[in-house]
């Protein structure tokens, strides 16, 4: 007997600027993936002041690589989660 395996939601899409400290525009983020890398990325090299904006709000974005109240995330999000363990935070 097979399982029923649980979907996941899809990967949204939108569009957030990451800028650097200093307040220079590093890039465009185009997708949950890309965020989590970056937020990966972050923490990996424990840097901070970087924030991103989203719908004319800043988020900053700790040296843990973790934002706090980021609208596109919900109280659960399945692929956050999964990948926040894979990455180790």
């Amino acid at each position: 007997m097979i399982e029923k395996i649980p979907t996941t939601k899809e990967i949204q899409n939108f569009n957030m600027k990451l800028y650097s400290p200093n307040h220079n525009l590093v890039g465009t983020i185009h997708n949950e993936l890309q965020l989590l890398y970056v937020r990966g990325q972050i923490a990996k090299e424990n840097l901070e002041g970087y924030y991103i904006t989203y719908n004319d709000q800043i988020y900053q974005i700790r040296k843990d690589g973790k934002t706090d109240n980021l609208p596109i995330y919900g109280n659960e999000n399945s692929i956050e989660n999964m990948l926040m363990t894979i990455l180790g935070f």
